[in-house]
């Protein structure tokens, strides 16, 4: 029986002979630990430090340095330090960590999609959103007046200095080219201009004329000149006259 307990004894050993070297490994990276002493500093305030200034304050004093948030502000410079724990001032061992959060810039705003709303909606759009939203015209028949068709930069993009373009259709104005008159009789030319809806003035030396006695005026002079683009709700066809 002894012999047979004995056997079993050395078979157990041997089952576990290979953790041996594990044990004195641990036992030789603990006992340094234990029998050195620890250096307890108070914790260095580093709240508003950039990332490596920090590093290189920790790293002089034996300490570790751990991210555990980011956060987007624009009060602080990218990478700078906004809160730690412990706070400045607490004791701290070698080698424990300093919990950091930094600074990070916040994502660029994005365009709103501003198409196919009036003007009065883009107000509101630059009162919810906080931006400004310069508009500029552009004439067609395609869209309802006031409609914005276009928009810089376009609806989910990046948008800059909180500032964007819209452009708002407007109907397309129906232009006439200007005819030409000149050497024409003054009544004759008025009842032209007329036919047309066009408008005409005349002036001969700041005098005005008598409308019974303007068969007896000849246009010697007109402007806009003849050929250029005019609208005839808008524009004045403006000539000067002398008398036959």
């Amino acid at each position: 029986m002894y012999q047979r307990s004995s056997v079993n004894i050395k078979k157990q050993i041997q089952a576990y002979w290979w953790t041996i070297p594990f044990i004195l490994c641990i036992i030789g990276y603990t006992l340094p630990y234990l029998f050195t002493p620890t250096t307890v500093t108070m914790t260095p305030c580093i709240v508003y430090q950039s990332l490596p200034n920090a590093l290189q304050i920790c790293s002089k004093l034996r300490l570790n340095l751990q991210i555990i948030h980011e956060q987007a502000t624009t009060q602080a410079p990218q990478g700078y330090i906004l809160q730690q724990k412990p706070a400045a001032g607490s004791p701290i061992k070698e080698h424990q960590t300093i919990f950091i959060t930094i600074a990070t810039l916040p994502e660029p705003a994005k365009a709103p999609n501003c198409t196919q709303v009036n003007s009065k909606k883009l107000e509101q759009i630059e009162k919810e959103e906080h931006i400004k939203i310069k508009t500029f015209q552009l004439a067609t028949n395609k869209y309802q007046h006031g409609q914005c068709i276009a928009q810089i930069p376009q609806p989910e993009q990046p948008i800059t200095d909180k500032k964007m373009v819209a452009y708002l259709a407007v109907p397309t104005q129906e232009l006439y080219v200007c005819p030409n008159i000149k050497g024409q009789n003054l009544a004759q030319a008025k009842q032209f201009c007329l036919s047309y809806k066009l408008k005409l003035e005349s002036f001969m030396h700041n005098n005005k004329v008598n409308p019974a006695q303007e068969q007896e005026y000849t246009i010697i002079d007109q402007k806009p000149l003849p050929g250029s683009f005019i609208h005839p709700t808008k524009d004045i066809i403006q000539v000067h006259i002398e008398k036959q």
